[in-house]
């Protein structure tokens, strides 16, 4: 499994949550049968125009497998777990 990150989905006011699946699947050129699931990370409105309201998207998406093309969205290395330091010392006393 593969995740990415897309920073500006613009939409229109009145939109769906197909609509936003739909952007998604045609941003990162890949079929549904691909997508695993996607979490909504930010949410702002691009207000000025008044006529023409529109919200923006970032989202992270999980696929099965990396698309071949993509338009957009940055790979998202899998993360390992955080180590602390070996060489961490153990202070009886506060140091300042």
């Amino acid at each position: 499994m593969t995740l990415h990150k897309l920073s500006e989905l613009k939409l229109p006011l009145d939109h769906s949550a197909e609509d936003i699946e739909r952007t998604i699947l045609r941003a990162l050129r890949t079929g549904k049968e691909n997508l695993v699931s996607f979490t909504i990370d930010r949410k702002s409105f691009d207000a000025r125009d008044k006529g023409d309201i529109r919200v923006i998207y970032g989202v992270t998406v999980r696929l099965n497998e990396a698309p071949r093309r993509s338009a957009g969205g940055l790979p998202i290395p899998e993360a390992e777990p955080y180590r602390f330091p070996a060489d961490r010392i153990a202070y009886r006393e506060r140091p300042v």
